[in-house]
């Protein structure tokens, strides 16, 4: 027993070493024969210093994917080692129970039970000292490392880890980050520096910090409202002093303000280096939680160059100098005059109603200029990068009218455009199963076909929306009118949102000619009534009627159960027809990958599992804002469910769920932290026994359930969009950076919905809810990012 204890306390502390090594970014020193190659020789002879750099960059993204791939294996093996000791452990414990109840002397055995557990307790207390001189001696300080270059075991290089969030631009000079720069970057611009507000302010501008948004919001609320003046200084003071109590008053540990004022001074040394060096960071156009580091100048060429390929996308209405600033403002105040004016007409004319003619009046003070930033984007060869556009077009001149237009036909549209649509890969997922495994429709001669749209937000002009959504409109709801208002009005409303969009660049302000802004959920809904009208006449084709055809934004698929030639010709008719307009890449297959999920028809049978692109790390996390931590937490659930829905093979899903654990390490969260979220997903399906010894039929019949289960999902996704719009929720964000969020969120929602319970407009019964966010303030992405450019010239205006 005690052999077996010590042995599984070996391997238990052997698994959390390698779990620190993913986390301190650290291979073992075996790996190292690996990137010993003497390639410095070599590539200095390469005069070209961009190709240089791009061979030595492929070169280490190999060594990282190799890395990853043998400390997986590693994982594999450790976990199947440590899951025979407890069930080894387990039988012997059981045995000698068993043999302790038939025994005469129950006080001996009692003792020597004790014994047997006094011996397992010294034995993890000396496994757990030994363990913590490893992390410090190897990981933390490095000493170990050190004394192996020393005496001559390892060379001293610059060794190539698992991993990395930084991605840096071939094309630029060489940048001397020190380990520890690389270290922080290495978190991705979703980290947040702990404490900066607590440890590095006075605690007056700690409070106006904090509140003072937060104020803002609740008087917003009650003048809506009209709530009594002596109520509301009621409830914003009760609120204020929760608020005070659990974050302004908090002792902040040493351990923490220590940290706190150690990434400062490093977050500053990043800041200096790139300001001296002309550099410029950003996150990535994918939504991934990784940096790019390029040269401003290198950046801003490539911006500039996709402003003059889509040149006829866009329209200079204005340019910013010095001296016209006062006639700019001038001209957009008579704009704004203008809009309001074809508003009150149409209200005049009995086209719109009073109410929702105040409801869309465009008043100076709660709108700014949209704009338009860019995001870099990898190429398809990892040799060069593109930028993305990324309009915000939030509290735009239009944005009211989007919204409201928005609310307006999406309850008509979505039943005809959702046998179709899908929301997400699980969606995907579950509808392929159900195609496959339920209805039994596929064949071994069955082809999966792509297409994929490269120019979704620009491939219609915006007369030809209006008439298409008019025409959907017009055949669907038989001419009549939505909610009081025409086909015919409603086309108007959306010509008029057109005509409107106005962004700010670089001391430009543009109006948006053709194409729509790509942040506006009015127009992914428009678009995909334009790709319906589109999409039925694919459909209309004989050979497509019992097939599965589904459509995610720009990316459409389907089965095919004729030949290879009938489909290559039926795929080359539609690029050749539609090309001028939609422009489009195409795949087809028995084997494709589809929303990052990897589908294969062997031989009748399908066999799915997660895609992971090639040369593309698999320790990514995504991009969240907010709150990074609970956003990872959402997420890291979700992954898992989805691992389990897109794999069929449980080998795959133990494969899947390793990267993930790995991933979360990568990032900086700690063993506790990715083991809470593992316990919580095996306790909410109620397999927490098989967690270390899932055989195929566990599996499947769990990935069954989640398949199943989705069906709901679907449902409760589109009611879930109703409750969300404006017209239920009340939103409220603030600052956090240090304290009790959760207990002040509770103390928050009691005080406000006691207060809504009796209020006619936001009691229950109208189905009004709360929404609390907290917000950090300090991510790197914040503090190290080039900020987004914002045209203050309407503030100005409304402050003259």
């Amino acid at each position: 027993m005690c052999e077996l204890n010590y042995q599984l306390e070996i391997t238990k502390k052997d698994l959390i070493l390698q779990r620190l090594r993913i986390f301190y970014n650290k291979p073992p020193t075996s790996y190292d024969p690996l990137h010993q190659l003497d390639l410095s020789v070599r590539c200095n002879s390469i005069s070209n210093q961009p190709l240089r750099q791009q061979v030595l960059d492929r070169y280490k993204t190999l060594i990282e994917t190799t890395n990853t791939d043998l400390i997986l294996i590693r994982f594999m093996s450790i976990e199947a080692v440590l899951d025979q000791y407890r069930t080894t452990l387990n039988i012997e414990t059981n045995e000698m129970l068993r043999h302790h109840h038939n025994v005469i002397d129950k006080k001996m055995t009692s003792v020597l039970l004790d014994i047997i557990d006094q011996r397992a307790n010294l034995i993890k207390e000396k496994m757990k000292i030994i363990s913590d001189f490893h992390i410090n001696y190897y990981f933390r300080h490095h000493y170990g490392y050190t004394e192996d270059i020393r005496k001559g075991k390892i060379k001293d290089i610059q060794r190539i880890g698992f991993s990395s969030n930084l991605i840096i631009d071939s094309y630029i000079p060489p940048v001397s980050l020190t380990q520890q720069q690389l270290q922080l970057l290495n978190r991705g611009p979703t980290y947040v520096a702990p404490c900066q507000l607590h440890c590095l302010s006075s605690t007056s501008t700690s409070l106006a910090t904090h509140y003072l948004s937060l104020e803002r919001q609740l008087k917003s609320l009650f003048q809506k409202y009209c709530i009594d003046s002596s109520q509301s200084i009621m409830i914003e003071k009760k609120i204020k002093d929760e608020f005070t109590s659990f974050f302004l008053t908090v002792n902040v540990p040493l351990a923490i303000r220590q940290r706190a004022f150690y990434e400062q001074q490093l977050i500053q040394s990043i800041q200096q280096l790139l300001n001296i060096n002309d550099l410029l960071l950003c996150r990535m156009a994918d939504h991934t939680n990784r940096f790019y580091l390029t040269t401003k100048h290198r950046f801003e060429e490539k911006c500039l160059e996709f402003m003059s390929k889509h040149q006829d996308n866009y329209e200079i209405l204005y340019s910013l100098t010095e001296h016209n600033q006062q006639q700019i403002r001038y001209e957009l105040d008579n704009k704004i005059y203008r809009m309001n004016t074809k508003l009150e007409r149409l209200f005049r004319q009995s086209k719109i109603s009073e109410k929702i003619y105040k409801k869309l009046y465009v008043k100076l003070d709660e709108i700014r200029l949209g704009y338009l930033y860019f995001l870099p984007q990898i190429s398809s060869d990892h040799l060069d990068f593109s930028v993305k556009p990324m309009f915000s077009m939030y509290q735009s001149l239009t944005w009211k009218l989007a919204d409201y237009v928005y609310e307006l036909i999406r309850p008509i549209v979505i039943p005809l455009l959702q046998p179709t649509m899908i929301n997400n890969d699980s969606d995907f997922i579950q509808r392929l199963y159900r195609y496959c495994t339920v209805e039994r429709r596929l064949r071994s001669t069955t082809f999966f076909a792509r297409i994929k749209i490269t120019n979704f937000y620009t491939m219609f002009s915006n007369q030809s929306i209006v008439n298409r959504v008019g025409y959907i409109l017009t055949k669907h709801r038989s001419n009549n009118p939505i909610e009081n208002l025409s086909i015919v009005t409603i086309e108007e409303l959306i010509e008029f949102i057109y005509s409107n969009h106005l962004f700010y660049y670089q001391e430009n302000i543009y109006s948006l000619i053709h194409g729509l802004p790509n942040s506006m959920r009015l127009s992914d809904l428009l678009l995909s009534i334009c790709l319906y009208y589109w999409q039925t006449k694919i459909i209309d084709d004989h050979r497509l009627k019992s097939e599965l055809f589904v459509r995610y934004k720009d990316d459409i698929f389907f089965t095919w159960n004729h030949s290879e030639n009938e489909l290559h010709t039926f795929l080359h008719k539609i690029k050749e027809t539609y090309d001028d307009e939609i422009h489009m890449n195409i795949y087809y297959g028995r084997s494709i990958d589809y929303l990052n999920i990897y589908i294969e028809n062997r031989i009748g049978q399908l066999y799915t599992r997660v895609y992971h692109p090639r040369g593309q790390s698999k320790l990514i996390l995504p991009y969240v804002v907010g709150h990074p931590k609970m956003g990872h937490r959402h997420w890291f659930q979700s992954a898992l469910v989805r691992a389990v829905q897109l794999c069929t093979h449980y080998e795959d899903f133990y494969r899947e769920r390793l990267y993930l654990h790995m991933s979360c390490f990568a990032s900086g969260y700690s063993d506790e932290w990715t083991e809470c979220g593992f316990k919580k997903f095996y306790e909410n399906f109620n397999i927490e026994t098989y967690r270390f010894h899932m055989n195929p039929t566990i599996y499947e019949q769990l990935r069954y359930r989640l398949l199943i289960r989705n069906d709901t999902q679907r449902e409760k996704s589109l009611q879930e969009l109703d409750l969300k719009s404006n017209k239920y929720f009340l939103r409220f964000h603030y600052p956090y950076d240090y304290g009790c969020r959760r207990k002040f969120e509770e103390k928050f929602y009691e005080i406000l919905s006691t207060f809504m319970k009796n209020h006619p407009q936001l009691s229950s019964s109208n189905r009004r809810k709360l929404l609390l966010t907290a917000h950090h303030l300090f991510s790197l992405n914040t503090l190290l990012t080039q900020q987004k450019p914002a045209c203050e010239l309407l503030k100005q205006f409304t402050d003259i």
